[in-house]
């Protein structure tokens, strides 16, 4: 009951909404689909899709990479899923001794994070806070991780594409697909098949061609969102 009142309220706050609005903007082409199912009979042209901007103009991908993989965001577990990137990160750390985890992001979790991450066994890790100068940790990383249960965009990933940071999420949102393509700007996991995505991420840390591909084609697929 709780369900179908909701979802009626839901219904019934956004028909007024955009009965009043000359426009209606959503962050991907995708979301206009859902919209479409979500509200049937809405009119169509008055929803339109304005992606975010990148954060940074950066042109180039740094040198001095590291062995280092990289997640940045708030430490709120529902939404971010800090709990699977630890449990991927305790099954891939011993395999992969020179990489290294830095978390960055501060949030109402990171107790029970920095307590699961022991828990785990995990080994070679930091979580390093909040920051208000995260392009210096995209600048040192090879590879972005992202574990979210959903997002609305994700800009760590275009952040981290800037930076020549290969990005890896769970296909969990529509808009990701926007950002990361498949095998190409970065690489993308079934929701949420933890097994894979640790198997997925030892393969682009053994394969240094493969991250320096990505890496340039990731850079040049950001340059859409300037």
């Amino acid at each position: 009951l709780k369900r179908m009142y909701y979802g009626l309220t839901w219904r019934r706050n956004f028909y007024l909404r955009i009965a009043h609005a000359d426009a209606f903007v959503v962050l991907s082409d995708s979301f206009r689909k859902d919209f479409y199912a979500f509200l049937p009979g809405v009119r169509r042209e008055k929803i339109t899709a304005i992606p975010n901007m990148n954060s940074f103009e950066n042109e180039s991908i740094p040198a001095a990479k590291e062995k280092e993989v990289l997640f940045v965001g708030r430490l709120d577990n529902p939404v971010k899923g800090g709990d699977r990137l630890l449990k991927i990160w305790s099954a891939v750390c011993r395999r992969e001794p020179g990489w290294f985890l830095r978390i960055v992001g501060d949030g109402p979790d990171r107790e029970f994070l920095t307590g699961l991450a022991e828990e785990c066994g995990c080994v070679n890790y930091s979580f390093e806070g909040a920051s208000d100068h995260p392009e210096e940790y995209y600048r040192r990383a090879s590879i972005l991780c992202m574990t979210s249960t959903f997002e609305g965009f994700g800009m760590v990933l275009i952040e981290g594409m800037q930076h020549g940071c290969v990005p890896m999420a769970f296909n969990s949102y529509a808009a990701v697909r926007d950002l990361v393509i498949p095998d190409r700007t970065g690489i993308l996991v079934p929701p949420f098949d933890e097994e894979e995505y640790a198997r997925q991420l030892i393969r682009l840390m053994q394969d240094a061609p493969l991250r320096a591909a990505m890496a340039q084609a990731g850079l040049q697929h950001a340059s859409l969102f300037s």
